[in-house]
This record gives C-alpha cells, structure tokens and sequence, in this order.
C-alpha cells in the first residue's frame, strides 16, 4: 500500500515537472516572436519618438528665439530711450544756450543804448558849454573891449589893447581851452582869433 502511494506521488510530481518543462519551453518558444514582433514595432516607435524629441527641440528653439527676441527688443527699448534722454538733454542744453544767447544779446542791445543815450547826452553838454563858453567869451571881449575905458590905441602898434587886458584875456581863452580839453572836444585857436577879429 506504501508503495503503491509512494509511486502515486512520484508520477504526480513527475506530471507536474514535466508541465512545468512544457511551460518554460513555450516561454522560450515565444521569445523569438516577441523579439521579431519588438523589431517589427521598432521603426515606428523610433520614428514616434524621433518626431516627439524634433517637437521639444522645435519648440525649446521657438522658446529660445522668443527669450532672444524679447531681450534684442528690451535692448532696443532700453537704447531707444537713452538716445531719447540724450536727444532731451541736448533740446535742454541747445534751449537753455538759445535764452542765454538772447539774454546776452538783451542785455548787449540795453548796453548799447544806454552808451547811445550817454553819448547823445554828452553831445547835447558840450554843446550846451561850448555855447555858454562862446557867449561868456563874446560877453567878455565885448565888456572888455568895447565898454572899457582903459582902452588905449596906439596907430604905429598892432596891439589893440592895453596888456594888462589882453593878459586877463588869454586867461579867459586858456579856462575855455581846459574846458574843452577836460570833454574832450576840441578847440581850435584860430577860431578864438577870428572871433578876436569880428570884435
């Protein structure tokens, strides 16, 4: 009875081994299909996965050449607005000599006629004296002269007047002269004589 059951268990370990073989062999039998399956799908998966990588290489470039463009257009933004702060600056600059120049001339023009003015006043004084000084000579030569009984006349002598008179008289001549000297305008002598003369 032992023995029978020993080989009873013996055939059915046997029967499993050997379903067990079968197995295996039917394993290694498909691994030669799956591989000629895997390389039939190769291509196209290869081809799947090249299309997807050319994708994210497409779109990291198109990502790249976005940062680029931003940065060339900040750049340009950021020159664009200097030349623009260095246009302003020398509006500012050409503006600001522009009000200097006209106040400059402003005051050049006031300047000038202010010395016009002092000019023309000036003239208008010497004028003003030397004709005060022609009335007070003409007074003087007429008093002296014509009203003074001192007068002598000699007829041999070419002196028409006592000396001392004609003495007092270049005194008078000369104070006219330093007037005119101190304005600088000119007197002539030969004027002072022929006035001499009328009288």
């Amino acid at each position: 009875m032992d023995m029978a059951g020993s080989e009873s268990g013996d055939g059915m370990k046997n029967s499993k081994l050997q379903v067990g073989e079968s197995e295996t062999k039917k394993l290694i039998n498909k691994i030669p299909r799956q591989v000629t399956e895997l390389c039939e799908k190769k291509p196209a998966t290869n081809k799947r996965t090249a299309r997807i990588n050319m994708i994210i290489d497409l779109e990291k470039k198109l990502e790249e050449e976005k940062k680029l463009e931003s940065m060339k257009k900040l750049e340009e933004e950021k020159k664009l607005e200097e030349e623009q702060k260095k246009l302003e600056s020398m509006m500012k600059l050409k503006e600001e000599k522009k009000l200097e120049s006209m106040k400059k001339l402003e005051e050049d023009t006031k300047l000038e006629e202010e010395k016009k003015l002092k000019s023309m006043k000036r003239l208008e004084e010497d004028k003003e004296l030397e004709e005060i000084v022609k009335r007070d000579i003409r007074n003087w030569i007429i008093r002296d002269f014509c009203y003074d009984a001192k007068l002598t006349y000699d007829r041999d002598s070419t002196d028409f007047c006592n000396p001392e008179e004609m003495q007092r008289l270049k005194g008078y001549a000369q104070m006219a002269i330093d007037v005119f000297n101190k304005r600088q305008v000119f007197f002539s002598v030969v004027i002072f004589l022929f006035m001499l003369n009328d009288y």
